[in-house]
């Protein structure tokens, strides 16, 4: 079904498909770093991309520009990062154990409930892809911690600014468990509580941090010039709705419902049965003392107890006993699902199947390649119930209109020639317009003054209120440039939501905007007479310290790993 002309259907998949529409017609208009978003809100515009992480935008982009369209684009953003994710698992698994058992250890990370709920329930493309980087972060990090390794900063620090510019909440919660896992199973070569060990831990996750400053610095400082606060907590998304119960980690139920839907229409929550095992069978390693002696056993014994912690933390805040926890810490409340730390439940259960599956070939494995495809095939046939029944959306050339589908039906309307290509419905930048698409699941980045929401597209992009519009142009993405005729001093105003970062000139001097009306639109004074008024936007204030403290970020990242090659160099000398 990857090759069919559909797109794969979950409860964001019109959100995503909405987003890679206007981020490609930004980058097509040459906003290689969209700031405003002009076609949202029927075209009144948003700027949602300097708040919602758009790294995973510009991957789904490529395929865009190289000639696919944009289903195909999206159905192999998630096919590659998927793989990618694996390779990561691999990555890291493979710096202490046998090959074939790094390999077990990708497909667990792979191949999980929770990661077929992201795919093929949910259509999370940003969470989805932001798996790729939790592995890496642990990795650098040991690699530093246990070796002092400039090489292992670096890629820790890359992983970790990757992380926040791929999805906001998985950072928020999975970059501190990541740095204490990678800290944690360096431990025995560096001592656990040594301060030079806490210290390069947190070295990676600083120098991370600053390297997207350009992003999350705007971003949070400018939060609150949105509705970001009950939009993004209140009603459907407070997290109250949202906790895990026991029973849900255990019930093999599949289905594409939704989360607190009623029985029947509950989106699955599962731990999934061999990655439950993988736990269990982790914590009676240890508990049993069967992890083997000398360096390999210790190796075994701190993956399993590390993995156990990773799995019963994840659990534990994803259900209600940990409710004091999410009313306490003041930024939890926006990562909105308590379930979402499933996904360091998937992650700990990678770690521990490395060590108990280590530990089973140690036992005396005859065939360790027999004993791996034994294992994926386990791992695929137990899951098979679950990502075979992926459903799609198509374009059906009957009604002219899209429907979700089963695989089976794709391939049926294949057959018949009443599946039209998907390029040909997809919408465009102008269709968003008409659609009033806001491409978040409600008004999460609409800016705080807008009291009033337009409903139909502006008929004129620019008006004058004392005089008329002689003449009006976009000259690029978000810079517009008309010719006024005022007879009174009055306000010519942009049918766009006024937001900070929106400048004007009045024939080339600068004048100040200010929202106008209860839909805040930008506007600026002009005196009387014949003028030349252009509008543009640059973006928040505040994306200029966020780009200097990525810079100053960068700089120091290129001269440690400088100086250690040559260093290296000088010793090999």
């Amino acid at each position: 079904m990857w090759e069919a002309p559909a797109l794969v259907a979950g409860h964001s998949a019109s959100l995503d498909l909405a987003r890679l529409v206007e981020f490609d017609a930004a980058v097509r208009a040459g906003d290689l770093f969209p700031t405003w978003s002009p076609d949202l809100y029927t075209g009144y515009g948003s700027p949602i991309f300097q708040f919602y992480a758009p790294l995973t935008y510009y991957f789904a982009e490529v395929p865009v520009l190289i000639g696919f369209d944009y289903a195909a684009a999206l159905k192999l953003t998630q096919l590659l990062a998927l793989f990618a994710s694996g390779l990561a698992m691999y990555r890291l698994a493979s710096t202490y154990f046998p090959d074939w058992v790094a390999c077990l250890s990708g497909i667990f990370y792979m191949v999980a409930p929770y990661r077929l709920v992201d795919m093929f329930v949910r259509h999370a493309l940003a969470e989805h892809c932001a798996f790729i980087w939790l592995p890496l972060i642990v990795w650098g990090t040991e690699r530093v911690v246990s070796k002092s390794s400039r090489i292992g900063l670096f890629s820790g620090a890359i992983a970790t600014a990757a992380l926040i510019l791929t999805h906001n909440s998985l950072a928020l919660i999975g970059l501190p468990v990541c740095i204490a896992v990678g800290w944690a199973l360096a431990s025995p070569k560096r001592g656990i509580l040594s301060p030079k060990a806490f210290g390069a831990a947190g070295a990676v996750a600083a120098l991370g941090v600053g390297l997207a400053a350009f992003f999350w610095w705007p971003a949070m400082r400018g939060r609150a010039l949105t509705q970001a606060e009950p939009s993004l907590t209140g009603g459907y998304f407070d997290f109250h709705r949202h906790f895990v119960k026991v029973w849900q980690f255990l019930d093999f139920h599949w289905s594409f419902g939704i989360s607190g839907g009623g029985v029947g229409n509950q989106m699955p929550l599962q731990i999934g049965l061999p990655h439950l095992l993988a736990g269990l069978g982790a914590l009676a390693m240890v508990l049993g003392q069967w992890q083997g002696e000398g360096d390999a056993g210790k190796r075994r014994a701190i993956w399993s107890i590390v993995g156990v912690s990773v799995m019963g933390f994840g659990a534990f805040m994803s259900c209600r006993l940990s409710h004091l926890i999410w009313e306490s810490l003041p930024l939890v409340k926006y990562v909105q699902f308590p379930w979402r730390f499933l996904g360091l439940v998937v992650f700990g259960a990678a770690i521990c199947a490395t060590a108990l599956i280590d530990r089973f070939a140690a036992a005396g494995a005859r065939s360790t390649i027999i004993a791996s495809l034994v294992g994926i095939v386990i791992i695929m046939a137990t899951y098979f119930p679950y990502y075979s029944q992926a459903r799609f959306l198509v374009a059906d050339g009957r009604t002219l209109s899209l429907a979700e589908v089963s695989a089976v039906e794709v391939a049926a309307m294949r057959s018949a020639g009443i599946l039209q290509p998907f390029g040909l419905s997809a919408p465009t930048a102008a269709d968003l317009r008409q659609m009033n698409e806001r491409a978040t699941s409600s008004d999460d980045f609409l800016p705080r003054d807008v009291k009033e929401k337009p409903t139909q597209p502006p008929i004129r992009i620019v008006q004058a209120e004392g005089g008329r519009v002689v003449d009006s142009a976009r000259l690029r993405q978000n810079h517009y440039r008309s010719r006024v005729q005022m007879s009174a001093p009055s306000k010519v105003t942009l049918l766009q939501f006024w937001f900070p970062g929106w400048q004007a000139t009045v024939d080339g001097l600068s004048a100040r905007t200010a929202p106008a009306g209860p839909q805040a639109i930008v506007s600026c004074d002009v005196p009387v007479g014949d003028h030349m008024v252009e509008f543009s936007y640059r973006g928040l204030p505040q994306r200029r310290t966020g780009i200097i403290l990525s810079i100053l970020s960068a700089a120091l990242g290129g001269y440690t790993l400088f100086t250690g090659f040559v260093q290296r160099r000088r010793h090999v000398e």
